[in-house]
């Protein structure tokens, strides 16, 4: 790597301000909105569902709230709004005017161990409605895959309802969550339920809410040891989909990452550079001299300007407005 080049790559970085990373709450919507068959806004919609087993007697927090009329005989379904379930949840629930003292989640949307990742159990349910597992009775997840409906993990934050969400081969992808009160064996009847369609995600400017989806990327690398500088956008429901958008997914010219949920977007290549070990001096018996050539990832934020180091991967990192971590411009730094 030329000094050239690692100057040039400092000082670009050195022009911005450290930021802090942005997280944004879900608004509330002030009244709840029943259940639909297609997404209101195209920003990212859910279908939730409550059931609580007949034999359950009722919290008063659920008795006395009209928004769950019928929940002990059936389901009562209403949309939420979120880029992920347990955000579109706490957007239902809210609306709804339940307390925050009705309901425990996991809420850490990652953990570091120790390095910052996905936290696998991101909005496991301990308490939701008022009621939490007494005896046989606990709380049951089921989401809508593949046209029918299949029990899901308690970590609703996995899910997302993104037609570009392909984490995992699809597995925590649904717009519908529905969550039982109840023994674990109970036969549910879910014919008769209002599925939601996958949120369509724009992969050009011409599409629909396309300005809400695009990220903005500068790349920082070197060519025949001379500094290149490259800037593309792309549209996806994450960062790490909308850069497969701007520069394709081909080994030698476009992007190669994980589809992983623990190492979402960890990165193998850009443009065919890859990371590099350069052995030390005392290689192969000690390797801690050695050094290492990578991409690193910096997020800007147009509210306190300047680019940050990201601990992160890119696919934590949504365009949208209310998602976990919300940012649509990226520098990534080949150093």
């Amino acid at each position: 790597m030329s000094n050239k080049y690692i100057i040039a790559a400092v000082a670009i970085i050195a022009a911005f301000m450290m930021l802090a990373i942005p997280f944004a709450a879900t608004e509330s919507d002030a009244t709840t909105t029943s259940v639909s068959s297609s997404t209101s806004t195209g920003l990212g919609e859910f279908n939730i569902y409550f059931q609580v087993d007949s034999s359950v007697t009722l919290p008063t927090a659920v008795s006395n709230n009209s928004s769950l009329s019928g929940v002990g005989s059936g389901w009562v379904g209403y949309m939420g709004s979120g880029s992920n379930g347990y955000l579109a949840t706490l957007d239902v629930l809210t609306d709804m005017g339940m307390a925050d003292t009705t309901y425990v989640f996991d809420d850490a949307y990652t953990v570091t161990t120790p390095y910052y990742t996905n936290n696998i159990s991101y909005g496991t349910i301990t308490e939701l409605l008022d009621l939490s597992t007494s005896g046989s009775n606990s709380w049951h997840v089921y989401v809508y895959q593949d046209d029918v409906w299949v029990s899901g993990v308690d970590a609703i934050g996995l899910y997302q309802p993104y037609s570009d969400y392909t984490v995992s081969s699809s597995v925590y992808k649904t717009a519908n969550i529905a969550f039982y009160y109840g023994e674990e064996d109970a036969e549910l009847d879910f014919d008769n339920l209002t599925t939601m369609a996958y949120t369509s995600v724009p992969t050009t400017a011409q599409d629909a809410n396309a300005s809400s989806y695009a990220v903005s990327f500068t790349f920082v690398y070197p060519v025949d040891e001379v500094t290149t500088v490259m800037t593309a956008v792309g549209y996806g429901s994450n960062a790490f989909t909308a850069l497969q958008n701007a520069i394709g997914t081909n080994a030698e010219t476009g992007v190669v990452g994980s589809n992983t949920f623990s190492s979402y977007a960890w990165l193998t290549s850009i443009f065919g550079l890859g990371t590099v070990q350069t052995a030390g001096g005392d290689t192969p018996n000690d390797w801690t001299d050695d050094t290492y050539t990578y991409w690193n990832l910096y997020y800007y934020d147009a509210a306190t300007p300047g680019f940050a180091y990201s601990n992160l991967t890119s696919g934590f990192y949504c365009p949208l407005d209310g998602s976990a971590f919300q940012c649509d411009n990226f520098l990534f730094v080949y150093a």
